[in-house]
């Protein structure tokens, strides 16, 4: 008898971003099941954030129409937070990271309203719940202790690239949408104490969608290089020039005020590119050799200095590609598939 898997996929209707990442590889992971039929839903447009009008529509559709999308559902995934059974016999809620109850003055404040009605009804209502970081699960575990949680760490999804080797100009590359958790100024003033105090021409390439503080980080840009020289932005790229951007740069900077997962680190391992971190969120169980422990340019400066020795950048090299392992596709596609298994029985 064939099972029918129906993934709401809804965020494929957003621009380009870690969750719809995280999605695509639940899927893929899920069509290998034996016996499983994979089916996708999602509605004809997805509304724009920001206007309760949407909100609405939003909320409909992953509480109610997702569910009834397809006929005799066995499972309805939720990969993105909110989600009810519905019709479907059993429900697999992914809940991406606790950061909205952690830290909500880094977020929309209409936005962290809708997470703080939805997110709380979804999880008590789901048959397992699973998470990215066992610093994710203990933050829902506190606060919905009798939730089944469990944990699958996101694998490398980008395309097989070259080895990270020493460059001829050490270029700092921050990957993310420039919101305020992300921290990104405080990580271009941290380039800019290296390159004052090592009097080295470090660059700094910061790649991710435009967000809430896009305006305010290219003014800093434009502040500390007013020519150019050393600082470039590019909002967009496509999945080959991201991997190139790794395999060419010197470390990666992820200066973040919190991380539910942190899914640049994995890209960096990947690569063995070294990497410097701020230490937040689930960041240390992904690259403990990288945490810097601070958020502050002072601190990131400090900890990204050592690294202009071509000897101690070759150890953080070795120690990062030394963690690639445990993100490889296949231990993720087994998690995935052990726990469709238990959910279908």
């Amino acid at each position: 008898m064939t099972r029918r898997v129906v993934v709401n996929t809804a965020i494929y209707l957003h621009r380009t971003s870690g969750t719809a990442t995280a999605t695509r590889a639940l899927v893929e992971a899920m069509r290998g099941l034996s016996g499983v039929e994979v089916l996708e839903g999602a509605p004809a447009v997805r509304g724009r954030h920001g206007s309760v009008r949407n909100a609405v529509k939003d909320a409909r559709w992953d509480l109610w129409l997702a569910s009834r999308a397809h006929r005799d559902v066995d499972l309805l995934v939720s990969p993105c937070n909110i989600g009810r059974r519905g019709p479907a016999r059993k429900h697999l809620l992914v809940v991406l990271d606790a950061m909205v109850w952690d830290h909500p003055e880094h977020f929309d404040r209409r936005f962290a309203s809708y997470w703080r009605a939805l997110v709380p009804a979804s999880i008590r209502s789901a048959d397992l719940v699973l998470t990215l970081s066992e610093h994710a699960r203990q933050e829902i575990l506190r606060r919905f202790p009798r939730v089944d949680v469990r944990v699958v760490a996101l694998p490398y999804a980008g395309p097989p690239g070259r080895p990270a080797t020493w460059p001829d100009r050490p270029v700092v590359l921050m990957v993310g949408a420039t919101e305020p958790v992300k921290n990104h100024v405080a990580g271009l003033h941290a380039v800019a104490a290296v390159r004052r105090s090592s009097g080295v021409d470090v660059g700094v390439r910061l790649i991710g969608p435009a967000g809430r503080e896009e305006q305010a980080v290219r003014a800093v840009m434009s502040r500390l290089d007013p020519d150019g020289r050393w600082t470039s932005r590019h909002v967009d790229v496509a999945a080959e020039a991201l991997a190139a951007a790794y395999a060419s740069s010197w470390l990666l900077l992820q200066p973040s005020l919190d991380e539910g997962y942190g899914l640049p680190l994995v890209e960096a391992a990947q690569h063995g590119l070294p990497a410097v971190h701020s230490g937040r969120g689930a960041m240390p169980t992904l690259l403990p050799a990288a945490d810097a422990g601070t958020v502050t340019a002072p601190g990131l400066a400090a900890a990204m200095a050592p690294l202009l020795d071509r000897a101690t950048w070759a150890a953080a090299a070795a120690e990062s590609a030394r963690q690639a392992p445990r993100f490889a596709p296949e231990l993720f596609r087994a998690t995935i598939h052990g726990l469709v298994g238990e959910l279908l029985g």
